[in-house]
């Protein structure tokens, strides 16, 4: 028995959906609850995606809740973010008083075909000639 692959494009940019399988088997295939089916089932994958990076973001929360801080202390912990960053990470944080964006243009580079002129040519006096 031959043995099929078809790939299908899917509704989500640059996703595919690949169904294998011999032609018997592929006759059998209701498309449409294979679609249903991977629609479920990615819409579960980018909830638990969200879950999980909630989870990240709050794990020295989770962290300090299973240890049994009182909760008051757990949001005083979380409440200054950039400072948590800094000290876990090492951060620096940036003022806008010297940002790029605040600073005068700089004058443009001039080419080297622009720095000096050509001398004036001398008129030629040609009637001897």
């Amino acid at each position: 028995m031959t043995e099929v692959e078809f790939r299908l494009p899917s509704a989500v940019p640059y996703a595919y959906v690949n169904v294998k399988g011999t032609l018997e088997e592929l006759v059998e295939v209701n498309f449409e609850m294979l679609a249903s089916l991977y629609a479920n089932s990615l819409t579960a994958f980018q909830t638990a995606e969200v879950q999980a990076a909630k989870l990240i973001v709050q794990g020295g929360a989770l962290g300090a809740m299973a240890a049994g801080e009182p909760e008051q202390t757990i949001k005083a912990e979380s409440a200054d973010g950039a400072q948590i960053i800094s000290e876990t990470l090492g951060a620096t944080e940036l003022d806008n008083v010297n940002a790029p964006w605040e600073a005068p243009p700089k004058a443009p580079k001039k080419n080297p075909w622009d720095k000096s002129k050509p001398a004036p040519v001398a008129d030629l006096d040609l009637e001897g000639w």
